[in-house]
């Protein structure tokens, strides 16, 4: 369901992406915890534990997932490459949208506390908060 939520959703702003037109394969219960992947194309849960909920429980990591997925179909050959980090924040971003929640993957913890949040309560500046 969250699948084809997360798909619709990026129909909207990406309506002629082939990607949004074919099926995606999800994976559920994988014998591992804490965590789940895009491959770049399929995306992939694990199971509960006794830290974590079940990833394909939550709708914020299969819309972060899948954005992954998003992110390396929207690649132009030759005009840009995958790029982890942005790739991550493509996810986020991507689950935010839809949920309205800057706070990624609540439950993720078995609690109300977010993942990730996209907003950490403070803004940084340049060249005030210049680190490295």
């Amino acid at each position: 369901m969250h699948a084809h939520r997360v798909r619709e959703y990026a129909k909207t702003f990406a309506p002629t992406l082939p990607f949004l037109s074919q099926k995606v394969q999800v994976t559920v219960n994988i014998d591992d915890n804490c965590n789940a992947f895009s491959d770049g194309t399929s995306i992939n849960f694990y199971r509960a534990s006794g830290q974590c909920e079940n990833t394909g429980r939550i709708a914020d990591v299969v819309y972060h997932e899948y954005g992954h997925s998003l992110h390396n179909h929207a690649i132009i050959p030759g005009a840009g490459e995958f790029e982890g980090a942005l790739s991550e924040g493509i996810g986020d971003y991507l689950a935010a949208t839809i949920t309205g929640d800057h706070g990624t993957a609540r439950g993720f913890f078995k609690s109300s506390e977010p993942l990730r949040d996209l907003d950490p309560g403070f803004d940084k500046k340049w060249p005030e908060n210049l680190t490295g």
